[in-house]
């Protein structure tokens, strides 16, 4: 759909709702597929099986595969499987139930972004500095390992006549690990980094000596020298200089839905529930790889050599001074924890030709950090619990349909919808600080689609002018000031984007076993106002 996404069940997008469908078996059948790519992955494999079990119970399984190395990015690759079941239990005409459960594995070696220098040097727009050699073998830095399984179990059935009930609660727990470098009192590692590219050297010799070894592929130069870094970590006297860690989030969901239809005579019916639901991710540093060196302090070595914070290096006053090996959290550790309860309602009508449907939902959000360590630097905020970030997101919708022939159609879509902020976006440091954002808001869309439909013998066409207004986004960011030379957090609020355009596509069916389908879109996206910036220095 152009633009807003209009065909969710309810008003959607304001409440982090997910839903899941599947219906009895009708036809039993067994499938196998292949599939080749040169990007992200090589082959890939995929099974799917469904079979009626008998007394009303049906079961259907899908399990997939894909591996392989990417053939024009170096270091990047997939591995990753998934097995999903789903079975189904129609007892009668007027109970079901099913139950979903989704199992998926992946360790994905990724792209990192870079700098137009970095790529103009190199020739070459898919460049990636995350990856190096070691002992002679292609190792990439950022690796992504995730495994959040999920299920979903909903009963539907009528509990009167008139009136079918429908509740459904789901589940996931499950971790997701991204690697990058970290370095401890040492110079920074990133071949892309401006220090080192040629533009930063003030000698023209230099400069052009740099821009050289760029140019021709010196891989000391364009990407990571792994042996390089073991070799340092074995001079280190803080037991290593650099180490491979990984960003860990593990996460629990709980949602809890239970909706009730009624008819009201024979064009109307009424639709209303509530929606539970519970969300909390867990933030922490994991140490991989300590690339031949030994067992550090967990201390913030960036202020070291700091005059004014040098002498408040503890990560965790709990544990000061705590030795660091392969497999230990350091760093950081925290939680962000989301819940929100809210109530719906949605009211369709459906005449001979007319087709209206009207959705509102209101709820009420609260969003709290858990620090579980006491930074030295920030020793009365970082332990323990936040204050509570309350906010009421709420969603509406309305939409009006008209047949104005068996082959023409109109229908003419507007939503208002209040959404919460990303939970991190609320805290100006969350990996270490219970501190949150001066005066948090929803953000608020207003948006409207109107399509027009045709239907003939062997082409299906659908036009459609959609526009959205996003107002009060908001976004933060942690950096550091090279100029001042400290860290800095800074939270961009009031980010107003106009979003407008036109699409249209069109199926055709060229014979009994052959369709060609087409589209076209068009449209413009632009901030239509200037945004509140505030920086704030990073220790007050």
């Amino acid at each position: 759909v152009a633009g807003v996404a209009f065909d969710s069940p309810l008003a959607g997008g304001a409440f982090g709702n997910a839903e899941y469908g599947c219906d009895t078996v009708l036809h039993e059948r067994t499938t196998v597929g292949f599939n080749l790519s040169s990007r992200n992955y090589l082959a890939g494999i995929n099974a799917s099986t469904a079979h009626n079990l008998g007394r009303g119970w049906s079961l259907a399984a899908d399990i997939s595969a894909r591996t392989g190395r990417d053939s024009h990015i170096k270091s990047v690759f997939t591995n990753e499987m998934s097995l999903n079941v789903a079975a189904v239990g129609q007892f009668d005409s007027l109970h079901r139930l099913s139950v979903v459960l989704l199992l998926p594995l992946s360790e994905r070696g990724t792209r990192q972004s870079s700098v137009r220098e970095a790529f103009t040097l190199r020739g070459d727009n898919l460049y990636s500095p995350s990856w190096g050699r070691q002992n002679g073998k292609v190792r990439n830095s950022h690796v992504r390992r995730e495994m959040v399984p999920e299920a979903v179990a909903m009963y539907e059935g009528r509990i009167r006549a008139g009136t079918r009930l429908r509740a459904s609660l789901g589940a996931s727990a499950g971790v997701k690990r991204y690697s990058t470098l970290d370095w401890f009192d040492a110079p920074t590692p990133a071949p892309d980094n401006y220090r080192r590219l040629p533009s930063d050297f003030e000698e023209a010799a230099v400069s052009d000596a740099v821009a050289e070894a760029w140019r021709r592929g010196d891989s000391r130069y364009t990407q990571i020298d792994f042996d390089e870094l073991i070799a340092r970590n074995r001079l280190a006297d803080s037991g290593a200089a650099y180490a491979l860690a990984d960003r860990v989030e593990r996460l629990t969901r709980l949602q809890c839905r239970v909706e009730a239809t009624t008819a009201v005579g024979k064009t109307t019916q009424v639709t209303y529930g509530i929606n539970a639901l519970y969300d909390r991710h867990r933030h922490y540093k994991q140490m991989r790889d300590l690339l031949g060196g030994g067992r550090i302090a967990d201390i913030d070595y960036y202020i070291v050599d700091d005059d004014t914070f040098g002498n408040a290096l503890q990560n965790n006053m709990l544990a000061p001074d705590r030795l660091i090996g392969c497999g230990d959290r350091y760093g950081y550790d925290y939680a962000l924890s989301q819940s929100c309860l809210s109530a719906f309602g949605a009211v369709n009508y459906s005449a001979s030709r007319l087709r209206v449907r009207a959705v509102a939902e209101v709820g009420c959000a609260g969003i709290v950090r858990k620090g579980f360590y006491r930074k030295e630097l920030f020793a009365d905020n970082s332990l323990g619990r936040s204050g509570r970030v309350r906010l009421a997101p709420y969603a509406l919708r309305l939409s009006v349909g008209y047949d104005v022939s068996a082959r023409h159609s109109l229908r003419f879509s507007a939503l208002a919808r209040g959404d919460m902020p990303e939970a991190d976006d609320l805290f100006l440091q969350p990996d270490y600080n219970n501190r949150t954002v001066d005066n948090p808001v929803l953000c608020h869309t207003l948006a409207a689609e109107a399509v027009y439909g045709f239907a003939g013998e062997r082409v299906d066409v659908r036009a459609t002018l959609f526009g959205s207004l996003t107002r009060g986004a908001m976004q933060s960011d942690r950096l550091y000031d090279d100029v001042a030379g400290e860290y800095a957090d800074m939270v961009v609020a009031g980010i107003d984007v106009l979003r407008y355009g036109a699409e249209i596509e069109a199926n055709v069916r060229l014979a009994d076993h052959f369709r060609l389908s087409a589209a076209l879109s068009a449209g413009r996206y632009k901030y239509v106002s200037d945004p509140r910036v505030t920086l704030y220095a990073d220790r007050d």
